[in-house]
């Protein structure tokens, strides 16, 4: 059989129940490192796609929310990976 769904989680805007939230506290997060030599080996098309949305990287870290961005990226993914889960 074949089923085709569309789940937006994991990506901008993050929305997730509080619950998902809870299972990542901000305290106990370790922040990735954000090498800056990163995308140098991606094709020109990702490299663009990725300097586009550079503003809202450099904003989010500006704002002093990095470590809400990515506990709500954590939780987002365990949002979808449970709602995965049910539908199966």
């Amino acid at each position: 059989w074949f089923l085709a769904i569309g789940l937006w989680h994991p990506h901008i805007p993050m929305f997730s129940p509080k619950r998902f939230w809870d299972l990542y506290p901000r305290e106990k997060i370790v922040l990735p490192n954000a090498d800056p030599r990163d995308l140098e080996d991606l094709p020109k098309v990702a490299q663009d796609l990725a300097a586009f949305r550079r503003v809202e990287f450099d904003r989010i870290v500006r704002e002093g929310k990095w470590a809400e961005c990515v506990q709500a990226y954590l939780a987002a993914i365990s949002f979808a990976d449970a709602m995965i889960g049910r539908l199966l």
